[in-house]
């Protein structure tokens, strides 16, 4: 069947913030980050964001984009991904807002990202409100920006940190096709015996089955009748992740490959 499984934090900053800077129309804010600074340094998909923040009035339609950065620590380039959001439905004082990505990007390890949030349209009056640390920030892989030409140029605050949580999970396997056989005992003939896939991309567990019948001739080698291959881009249409378990089932006795 399927289910939900958890994402990993990785970046975070979320202590100490003592003001807020105002996101409306062409003035977009964004916060750096640096993977493994804090959290594991390791090759991930963002699944999803979250910033503390609120709205004043009604800011209207937003979106949260992830770049990359520039040699000068800014954001550059375009969206890795992004998700939309309806600025009316936040909260109208600070609280921790999650904002999840519908295709997520690869992050890569001792590498530098923006979080980059910006309305379409508000002012003063409708806008989005960032809570942020200027007073005595110690997130070290990363810092407040400011643009105000919609992200035409950006300016970097090194003595300001936006409220943020990062999150993801490992990236591991991608399409292709994997090889695994079995070593721990020797093929019964004319036995129909079981194959099981669960697989993830990251949300969502699923299983597949499948069974043969083994024919009837001697089993010189162990693992032989066990041997197969799996392509894992027919069989999802979705890239699984390295959390990837198959197993062999004969009667109720079940092997790990």
């Amino acid at each position: 069947g399927c289910g939900q499984i958890p994402s990993v934090l990785y970046e975070r900053y979320i202590t100490g913030d003592t003001s807020t800077m105002i996101s409306y129309g062409v003035q977009w804010h964004a916060q750096t980050f640096t993977v493994g600074n804090i959290g594991n340094n390791e090759d991930h998909k963002i699944t999803h964001v979250k910033l503390k923040l609120y709205k004043v009035g009604s800011p209207g339609a937003m979106t949260i984009g992830i770049r990359l950065t520039d040699g000068e620590g800014k954001p550059t380039g375009n969206d890795l991904c992004s998700v939309d959001h309806a600025g009316n439905s936040l909260p109208s004082s600070a609280a921790w807002v999650d904002f999840a990505f519908p295709s997520p990007a690869v992050l890569f390890a001792d590498t530098q990202y923006a979080i980059v949030l910006r309305t379409a349209s508000g002012d003063a009056g409708n806008a989005v409100r960032w809570r942020v640390d200027i007073t005595s920030p110690t997130y070290a892989g990363g810092t407040e920006c400011g643009s105000g030409d919609s992200g035409g140029s950006w300016d970097a605050y090194p003595g300001n940190d936006f409220m943020f949580e990062e999150y993801g999970y490992p990236v591991g396997m991608t399409d292709g096709t994997y090889h695994a056989y079995n070593t721990s005992w020797v093929d019964t003939n004319k036995t129909k015996y079981w194959i099981s896939f669960n697989v993830t991309d990251g949300i969502d567990w699923c299983n597949e089955t499948y069974h043969f019948t083994t024919i009837d001739a001697e089993t010189r080698n162990p693992y032989q009748i066990f041997d197969f291959y799996f392509d894992c881009a027919n069989e999802t249409t979705r890239q699984p992740t390295n959390i990837f378990d198959y197993y062999f089932n004969c009667s109720n006795k079940s092997v790990r490959a």
